[in-house]
């Protein structure tokens, strides 16, 4: 049963909708990502550095769509609000890569979290310059 359009306003005005839309939609684009990258790999052989480098487009596309929803559904701070989101989704990726490996990942996370905060950055200043319809609230 769709959800009737007072209660969808309803929805999106709370406090929780933009950063839960976010990240959700982050690590939903990373696993899409991942996913695609892992079938490329069964058909072709890659090398290392080519799997490195797909495994940081998929986390730098994840940080960008972070940043990008964030700042276009807030319309203001979008480095701020995108560096905030990118350090979320970064203790998100270390935790759950932390669990898969059952060790702490060494300093190689350091060059990732300076990535992801770039790119959220980013996203967040292309989402708060995007245009809009109707002017914020």
């Amino acid at each position: 049963m769709p959800l009737h359009r007072s209660k969808l306003i309803y929805i999106k005005k709370k406090k929780w909708y933009v950063p839960a839309v976010s990240i959700i939609s982050s690590l939903a684009v990373i696993g899409a990502l991942l996913a695609l990258f892992s079938f490329l790999m069964t058909k072709i052989d890659f090398s290392n550095s080519a799997v490195a480098i797909m495994g940081m487009i998929s986390i730098c596309a994840g940080g960008f769509s972070a940043g990008f929803i964030t700042g276009k559904n807030k319309r203001r701070g979008g480095i701020k609000n995108g560096v905030k989101y990118g350090i979320i989704i970064y203790v998100i990726l270390l935790f759950f890569g932390t669990i898969i490996m059952k060790r702490l990942l060494g300093l190689s996370m350091l060059g990732k979290l300076i990535v992801i905060c770039i790119c959220s950055a980013i996203g967040g200043i292309c989402g708060v310059n995007t245009k809009i319809r109707k002017p914020p609230v």
